[in-house]
């Protein structure tokens, strides 16, 4: 089968259109977990830490009033009390990046802030699945309209620092890795592979994950998206272009140090595009150059992977620990808890 630009460029136009997947009614994350025990477990709630999910749209508006988590089957993890704060906002899978302290949107709402919340006791079992018996209930409530759901937890000094175990649902995608196939301006270089979650994920199955390092700092970055490779030299360009911008994506400013998190350019899963040849670059300012004011990474080319799993989730979890807020996505699913 051929893949070509056309198809590529269809399939990323119709991410901006909102998701025709037909929604079920639940209250839980991902949807239709209410009686149904996940498959994986998560260990959390021990030395302090953040943890941040994304779910793809609800099944209806609503106001929500509190976060309930259930344990996992195999349980483990004492009564304890901890400080938390809730925070939640609406945003997009479709562009994910891997920092805790950027993530929400615009509309982000600190919901609950509070110390001495009891956790229950989760060292014996309460069934198959549990009952959601850690909530976090909202000092005000977050009206939910459209769009992805984005809710996040930092909490601090627990009063015992061994881990829990969460029911977790997760079906993580199948993974293609890149190739250089060009150098950069000096050292600015980027890594890059491809994810597909498969058919279950229909809105934000495939994305593109990018990170750099030895940027420009405090910069404004790009990612310039092709579906061949090139090395094509511009004059006053410190190297060469290996991915024409046929796509042209704004990425976060760079760090201080001139690194970028990692982050996930989604589009919907379509069998189309698998096999594909994905070229990408980045593209950042340096008014430093004596050319152009701007410099390029390495060229990376990769190939979207085949997956037929119907088992993944529109959703996204991560997870950092203090005071470290960056760190991997991972799509397919995210910890069980109950919205009310």
């Amino acid at each position: 089968m051929k893949h070509d630009a056309r198809t590529l460029l269809a399939v990323l136009a119709f991410a901006a259109l909102p998701s025709l997947r037909a929604q079920v009614s639940s209250n839980t994350m991902p949807i239709g977990m209410d009686a149904i025990e996940g498959n994986a477990v998560f260990y959390h709630w021990g030395s302090t830490g953040r943890s941040l999910t994304g779910i793809g749209p609800l099944s209806r508006p609503r106001a929500i009033n509190q976060l309930a988590f259930r344990r996992d089957a195999s349980p483990s993890g004492a009564t304890r009390t901890l400080d938390a704060t809730v925070t939640l906002s609406t945003g997009s899978l479709l562009y994910f990046v891997g920092d805790t302290a950027t993530m929400h949107g615009p509309n982000q709402s600190v919901v609950l802030q509070q110390t001495g919340v009891n956790f229950p006791d989760w060292s014996t079992s309460a069934g198959s699945p549990a009952p959601f018996d850690f909530v976090l209930k909202f000092q005000k409530p977050f009206v939910y309209t459209l769009g992805d759901l984005i809710w996040s937890v930092y909490y601090t000094n627990p009063s015992d620092s061994g881990l829990a175990t969460n029911d977790r649902e997760w079906t993580g995608p199948v993974t293609g890795a890149s190739t250089v196939v060009g150098a950069g301006c000096g050292g600015f270089s980027h890594t890059m592979q491809l994810e597909n979650n498969g058919p279950g994920m229909v809105k934000s199955g495939m994305r593109i994950r990018v990170n750099a390092s030895s940027a420009p700092a405090s910069s404004p970055a790009w990612l310039l998206v092709d579906f061949t490779a090139s090395n094509i030299p511009v004059p006053g360009l410190c190297a060469s272009l290996y991915a024409l911008p046929t796509i042209f994506l704004p990425l976060p400013v760079t760090t201080s140090t001139g690194t970028l998190p990692l982050v996930y350019v989604g589009f919907p899963y379509t069998a189309a595009a698998q096999g594909a040849t994905i070229v990408t670059q980045l593209l950042s300012v340096d008014p430093t150059q004596t050319g152009l004011p701007l410099v390029v990474s390495n060229g990376r080319s990769a190939t979207m992977p085949t997956s037929s799993t119907t088992s993944s989730k529109d959703a996204a979890y991560m997870w950092s620990s203090n005071p470290t807020t960056t760190g991997t996505a991972f799509f397919g699913g995210c910890l069980v808890v109950e919205l009310k």
